[in-house]
Formats: C-alpha cells, structure tokens, sequence
C-alpha cells in the first residue's frame, strides 16, 4: 500500500491508477526520487509528511512537520460530534480547541452544511494550513482560527458542539478525545 502511494507521487497519479498501468516505465529521475523516497520511509518517516497530504473523512489535507498527521481513528472524534447532532442542517456552531492541520473542525463542517466553526491553536503554521484548506470546501467551511495558548482561550463563539483531540504537551496531561454538544441560549 505504503510502496503504490510512493510510486503514485512519483508518477503524480492517483493510487489506484498505478496498477492500471503496469507496463509504464519510470525514466532514470523517477526512479531515483522514488528510491528516494523509499529510503526515507525506511528511516521511518511517515508516508503522508513524505507526500505532503493525507486523506481524512474523504478530505485531503496538506500534511507536513508543521501539523500531526491525523489517524484514521481520530475520525471517530469527527463520527462522535455528527453522532450528538439531531439535525445536521441547523446552523450549529463548531469549536475545535487543539485544531492543528483544522482536519476534526473542516471534515464536521463539511457534513454540517449550515455550521460555521471556529479553530483554536497554538501555533500559527498549522492553522494557515487549515484555514488555507478551508478555502476550497465553500462558504460554509470557512472556519475563524485564533492562534493562543489554549489555556487562556475562552469560547467567544457560544459554540454548540466542541472538540477537542488533545496532545502531550507542555502542561498538559494526555486525555483521551472528548465532543460534547450544548444547546445555545436561546
């Protein structure tokens, strides 16, 4: 899998048209930069900071040194708020503290067409990628992103639904990943 996905970046195709076309060869570049590329998976570096994306909740995402790479299991964060959603099509507000690469936040938000949401981090080079990958996802995918400590931050928002997928970090303890769904004053 991790080989196709490799060869596919090389050949700049999708990563089920590399076996479509058995019988195309790569010129000697590509062979190198995929030798390459091998090398680095072999020294452990992961295959999507390799590609610079990775897929989550049918999304692709920009990944680099700059973000986490999102697991496939920190989609059930993302299933968990849809879950406590009764109606998907009210206009729910999303708040998502930890936001990083935005993928928790942009994928709610693509399966809430009415929601809007605001993502909190840390540092600023995670969240220009969320925000840049918000952009294509349309009018209602456009989330606010606040860069400051998530200690101080206070939900100016009155977010409905809250995510949360913390990390270890400096003066924090790891705790496992929580949403929790509030109804608005009304």
């Amino acid at each position: 899998h991790e080989a196709r996905l490799l060869m596919a970046f090389v050949r700049d195709l999708a990563p089920e048209k590399v076996f479509a076309e058995p019988e195309a060869e790569l010129q000697p570049a590509g062979e190198a930069r995929f030798l390459s590329l091998i090398q680095r998976r072999t020294d452990r570096e992961p295959p999507s900071y390799i590609v610079g994306r990775r897929e989550f909740w049918g999304l692709e995402f920009k990944i680099g040194p700059d973000v986490l790479d999102p697991r496939a299991d920190t989609e059930t964060v993302v299933a968990l708020a849809l879950d406590r959603v009764a109606d998907r099509a009210a206009p729910l507000r999303l708040l998502d503290l930890g936001t990083g690469s935005g993928c928790i936040l942009l994928a709610a938000l693509h399966e809430l067409p009415n929601a809007t949401g605001l993502g909190v981090g840390r540092s600023p080079a995670p969240l220009a990628i969320a925000a840049d990958k918000a952009r294509p996802l349309g009018p209602s995918a456009h989330p606010a992103t606040v860069a400051s400590h998530l200690a101080h931050h206070r939900d100016p928002s009155g977010a409905g639904v809250t995510t949360s997928f913390p990390c270890e970090t400096t003066g924090f303890r790891r705790r496992p990943p929580t949403c929790s769904l509030r109804r608005s004053p009304s």
